[in-house]
């Protein structure tokens, strides 16, 4: 109980630096979709928080070690997490708005037609409403921004 405590607390400082880090961008269209993203997930976190600090002090559950299986779990989450960080720095936002949901449907041996069809379609959600519509440029990658310039 009190790791998840902590796990929440270290997210919360995560993406409060991920937003002071987006208020330093120049212009409001840039700002726009992280901070789109980052605000919710700063109030679901706060108010998981308060959940989790008051279940804490109201002592209702027990607290247990952690086990084996919560520990792999943890693990697999903070794996999905670097990758997603790691792919969203080589090929930036539409590339990885478009792989990480393939590679997560086929990992969970998911058919091919929702494996593909489901990231291509977020992928020309997201390139038709934010970048065409809003004009927000999505960060290229470095992969792209070497290869194309």
């Amino acid at each position: 109980m009190l790791g998840r405590l902590f796990f929440a607390m270290a997210l919360f400082i995560t993406f409060l630096l991920f937003l002071f880090s987006t208020l330093g961008f120049h212009s409001l269209k840039d700002k726009l979709f992280p901070l789109i993203a980052i605000i919710p997930a700063l109030i679901m976190l706060a108010c998981e928080i308060g959940r989790e600090f008051a279940a804490y002090r109201s002592k209702k559950e027990k607290r247990e070690e952690i086990t084996l299986d919560l520990q792999s779990k943890y693990l697999a989450v903070g794996v999905w997490m670097m990758l997603s960080l790691g792919m969203y720095w080589l090929i930036g936002f539409i590339g990885t708005a478009m792989l990480l949901p393939f590679l997560y449907l086929r990992y969970h041996r998911e058919g091919w037609p929702l494996s593909i069809g489901l990231p291509l379609g977020s992928g020309i959600f997201f390139y038709t409403v934010f970048s065409l519509a809003m004009e927000v440029r999505f960060y290229q990658g470095l992969l792209f921004e070497t290869i194309f310039g």
